[in-house]
């Protein structure tokens, strides 16, 4: 995968689609064979590109406690280097919740599935910003279409390409809707 390749990853269940995805951002060396970013094997590098590699699992990893605002600060005082002072935090949350379209919601609870204060497509984007607030050039995520309904489906596939062409990041994500995977990425990889 080159910078600014869309690609999407499809595969009956238990192919190993999200095992790949573990292995690619770091969590899960293979068993066999090479994770190579620049010809250099990824976990031999980790350390040193582990903030260019973004990964978003398939469930939301939100805290249902918090504001959305809260929820993305959290994540970004984790994520950012530590001589980021706090308005460079608040300026850079600001405008992750700004570019994926949270900004109206900014200030509510996240809530839990069984008591919905958020939308499923509003939890995914806030895992997503979760990920997005220390810019990888690397973005993994499993399903993160599903399960949405249709028009959800659509805004964050608009999402996605929007930032997929401002940034030219290399983004894989697995579908598994082969119209999804034909219309927002360049390639399909079926395991």
């Amino acid at each position: 995968a080159l910078p600014g390749d869309m690609i999407a990853l499809m595969g009956p269940s238990g192919a190993g689609k999200t095992t790949l995805l573990l292995a690619l951002n770091g969590y899960l060396p293979p068993s066999s064979g090479m994770v190579r970013i620049n010809g250099e094997d990824l976990y031999n590098i980790y350390d040193t590109l582990r903030g260019s590699i973004g990964y978003v699992p398939q469930d939301d990893p939100v805290h249902p406690e918090l504001t959305v605002f809260e929820a993305v600060k959290y994540s970004a005082k984790f994520r950012l280097p530590p001589d980021y002072s706090e308005e460079e935090i608040d300026a850079r949350v600001e405008q992750t919740i700004k570019d994926l379209g949270l900004e109206g919601v900014k200030n509510l609870q996240i809530g839990r599935p069984e008591k919905k204060i958020l939308s499923g497509g509003q939890r995914k984007r806030i895992g997503l910003a979760q990920v997005l607030i220390r810019d990888p050039k690397i973005l993994l995520m499993d399903e993160p279409f599903g399960p949405l309904d249709a028009q959800t489906r659509e805004i964050m596939g608009n999402l996605l390409l929007d930032l997929w062409s401002a940034d030219r990041k290399a983004v894989m994500f697995v579908t598994h809707d082969l119209e999804e995977a034909i219309a927002l990425s360049d390639r399909v990889v079926i395991m």
